[in-house]
C-alpha cells in the first residue's frame, strides 16, 4: 500500500517520529508545508503526525483542510 507519512514539528521530536515509522514501512516522508493535493492523490494511506499545544493536536488543521482528498483513504493520525 503506498503511503506518504506526512508531519508538523516545532522541536523536532514529531519530525523524529515521522521518520522511524516512514523509514520502517517504506513510506515517503514531507514536510506539511511541502504536500500539495497532487501528493495525496497519489497515495492510499497518509500518516499524519503533529505536536500537541495547548490541548491542540498542531497539523489536525490540515487533515480537516484535506478532507475531500482524504476521506477514502486510510488516514492515521499519530501525537
Amino acid at each position: 500500500m503506498a503511503t506518504l507519512v506526512v508531519y508538523e514539528s516545532k522541536y523536532g521530536s514529531t519530525k523524529q517520529y515521522a521518520e522511524w515509522i516512514a523509514t520502517e514501512i517504506g513510506a515517503e516522508l514531507k514536510h506539511i508545508s511541502d504536500v500539495s493535493v497532487t501528493d495525496l492523490a497519489r497515495f492510499e494511506r497518509v500518516i499524519i503526525g503533529g505536536y500537541l499545544h495547548m490541548g491542540k493536536i498542531i497539523g489536525v488543521k490540515f487533515l480537516c483542510d484535506e478532507w475531500n482528498v482524504l476521506q477514502n483513504k486510510n488516514v492515521i493520525l499519530f501525537t
